[in-house]
């Protein structure tokens, strides 16, 4: 992606898709995103690592993990905008410690949808200039 490109939010699965099952794409997508490797996708979204590499095979993610996958895009996305659509920047953020959030990074942050949650506060409060 170009230095100053600005990025594009990751397609989010609608309600009707996560309990379809979602394409298995999103996993692909978001590790490229977030420029992770398959073991701290895994840690986040909460799927074995040779059941996503099945699943990616197969094309579908289960319910659940669609809805897991999902929680994590719109994480993404909502970094990406607070960072007026950088890339690098959302990146950045997601993957640096933050003391709001117990001195863990967003990404680890958002392995549960409470956590997920937080992040998202976070980055409202910051948005609004609200003090953390």
């Amino acid at each position: 992606m170009a230095e100053h490109e600005q990025a594009q939010p990751l397609g989010i699965p609608d309600l009707e898709e996560i309990r379809g099952g979602a394409s298995a794409s999103i996993l692909s997508e978001l590790k490229r995103l977030l420029q992770v490797s398959d073991l701290e996708l895994v840690a986040v979204v909460g799927i074995p690592r040779q059941t996503m590499l099945r699943r990616l095979k197969q094309g579908r993610l289960t319910r659940h993990e669609s809805d897991r996958a999902a929680r994590l895009a719109r994480v993404y996305n909502a970094a990406l905008e607070f960072f007026d659509y950088n890339h690098e920047s959302a990146v950045r953020w997601l993957k640096h410690r933050n003391p709001a959030l117990a001195g863990e990074t967003p990404l680890e942050h958002s392995d549960t949808e409470v956590g997920a949650e937080e992040v998202l506060t976070v980055l409202h409060r910051l948005a609004h200039g609200i003090p953390l």
